[in-house]
């Protein structure tokens, strides 16, 4: 049965079979903006679109600012996508557009949530995203950047080797094989104080008093309790309770948006490598201030501290402490902040030998009991570069709820269904060979645009939010002039 509205939404679990869908009548109309029409048959499919000018491909960015019938989910029938064209992806020669459909199960590597209009949209690349891409705050504020990451079929190591400098000198970092058999999307940024005002319309979640820098640093004083409302075990079916962030998420978004298992958090976290971090193979120590950290890692010898001393006074500096989300290099997979700046929680609880039976695994979950022990990955600000390790496991010693867990923030997941019978295809560790099937796409007749159409202008890169009168976003952390979330709202 297909759906008969452009409702944002995919297919909540696995099908059996999912129809073809196919697309046709690819046609380019000369204009201010310029039309691109298409017709699709048989299900509903995420629809995209590319350029090329004399044969060339231009790049994704060229139709960074496209709107209409693309991005989304389309029903079939016929649709139109407008592309406000600029001059230098013109110039004199033939324009050609080429329409790909991609079945709503198996969707382009990246879908932006839009926390104040609840819509949903995908992209083929980080440079198809509009507006300016990531460099604009939008994507830090109103709306949550996903990457697909390509895990299914994939057996690859967790945990570290004996050799490995500043291992914990236990059994929680067991080496051992993990096999996890569907892939999944992950925030590019750690949830930033912003948003999970958004998403929670409550003010709770920050150490840092000064206004001027909290938008888009990480959330940092939230705890297990407040993300889920509930103390989840493996194999309880991932229950919540109503008035936490993950529910709230759910309700925005999509109800399989999840913390992500602390397997899928390490695999994405190491995006192919097999060392202490993505960028080096081993720490020269344990505790010190090494320059091989300080592009890539927040933490205690470079902002996080003052000559290693951990910061008392939050409210004294803007610069110290957190940083703004995605200040460091990315890892290969295009994820930021993966180690550093915040401990970011994640479904399981912690126990210490967490390979009981030393044997490989499948989709790993955690412990079956209700421990209060919560697992934390991936080091903070605080923490020196033992921490800050791809397999460095450590939980919180306090309570499960704990009122005031300076440092502790979170990164959502999407627990999307992938197409069933396909798990294991394209499933090479390290690359990011997706989607499973290549989806049908159609191209039009070469057109020449006309002199009249150069002058159109593309939707110009924007630095302020305009959805709420808050003052100016910008990259170098303007302050808030207005609260978003209303009166209700409490600093703890």
């Amino acid at each position: 049965m297909k759906k008969k509205s452009l409702l944002f939404c995919l297919i909540h679990a696995s099908v059996a079979a999912f129809a073809v869908t196919t697309v046709s009548d690819v046609t380019v109309v000369p204009g201010n903006p310029v039309a691109v029409t298409y017709t699709t048959a048989g299900d509903d499919a995420v629809a995209t679109v590319a350029f090329a000018v004399d044969g060339v491909s231009l790049s994704d960015a060229a139709a960074a600012n496209v709107y209409g019938d693309v991005n989304v989910a389309v029903p079939e029938g016929s649709h139109t996508i407008y592309w406000p064209a600029q001059a230098e992806y013109i110039a004199s020669g033939q324009v050609t557009a080429m329409v790909t459909v991609w079945p709503t199960n198996d969707p382009p590597n990246y879908v932006v949530f839009d926390l104040t209009t609840k819509q949903r949209r995908f992209y083929t690349s980080m440079d198809a995203l509009p507006r300016g891409g990531l460099t604009n705050d939008l994507y830090r504020t109103d709306q949550i950047v996903m990457r697909r990451i390509p895990a299914a079929g994939v057996q690859w190591k967790m945990g570290s080797p004996g050799t490995e400098v500043g291992r914990t000198p236990s059994k929680s970092e067991y080496n051992h094989s993990v096999t996890l058999t569907k892939d999944f999307y992950l925030a590019v940024f750690e949830g930033t104080q912003y948003q999970t005002c958004l998403i929670t319309n409550n003010l709770w979640f920050t150490e840092f008093t000064n206004r001027t820098c909290w938008a888009t640093r990480p959330a940092d004083h939230i705890d297990f309790m407040q993300i889920r409302g509930h103390r989840w075990k493996a194999g309880d079916g991932r229950s919540t309770s109503a008035n936490c962030l993950v529910r709230y998420a759910q309700r925005i978004m999509d109800g399989n948006i999840d913390l992500p298992t602390e397997a899928q958090w390490e695999y994405a976290c190491r995006a192919g490598s097999t060392g202490a971090t993505w960028f080096i193979e081993n720490l020269p120590d344990t505790t010190g201030n090494y320059e091989a950290l300080n592009p890539y890692v927040r933490y205690l010898y470079n902002g996080g501290g003052v000559n290693g001393a951990v910061y008392t006074d939050m409210s004294i500096s803007t610069t110290g402490g957190t940083a703004r989300v995605g200040s460091y290099l990315p890892n290969p997979w295009g994820l930021y902040d993966m180690l550093g700046n915040v401990h970011e929680q994640v479904l399981d609880g912690f126990w210490d030998d967490f390979v009981p039976d030393k044997t490989a695994v499948t989709d790993p979950e955690g412990c079956t009991t209700n421990t209060v022990n919560r697992v934390l990955r991936g080091g903070s600000w605080r923490n020196n570069g033992r921490f800050c390790r791809a397999a460095c496991r450590v939980f919180d010693s306090k309570k499960w709820d704990t009122i005031n867990p300076n440092g502790y923030g979170y990164r959502l997941a999407w627990h999307f269904a992938n197409p069933e019978g396909l798990t294991t295809a394209n499933s090479t560790y390290g690359t990011t060979n997706r989607p499973f099937t290549t989806p049908p796409s159609a191209t039009s007749a070469a057109v020449a645009l006309g002199t009249a159409t150069k002058g159109a202008t593309a939707l110009s890169p924007v630095s302020r939010i305009d959805l709420f009168e808050i003052g100016d976003y910008v990259s170098d952390e303007t302050a808030v002039t207005t609260l978003p979330c209303g009166s209700m709202f409490m600093i703890r």
